[in-house]
């Protein structure tokens, strides 16, 4: 969605994306979003451009997670690269 919305700003210019997202996120969607030379391209299908699998959404339900980032469990205290990787 948020790839749709800055399509049509003109002055947008980079988009971040989360390099640790869980592995199953791609077979979220039915068809991939493509990178080609390092540019996400707008999909141009109906809609948002994507067709959602439901049946892999089903087998990872919502749970809600404490943003306090004060936390010890906060996103900011874990090593942003891991040694070897």
């Amino acid at each position: 969605a948020t790839l749709q919305l800055v399509a049509g700003m003109s002055h947008f210019r980079i988009l971040e994306m989360l390099e640790a997202d869980p592995p199953w996120r791609d077979a979220m969607l039915h068809e991939g979003l493509e990178i080609k030379d390092g540019v996400m391209l707008i999909p141009d299908r109906p809609g948002l451009g994507v067709t959602l699998n439901l049946d892999v959404i089903a087998q990872h339900p919502y749970e809600p997670r404490d943003l306090n980032f004060l936390s010890k469990e906060s996103v900011l205290s874990r090593p942003v690269y891991e040694e070897g990787k």
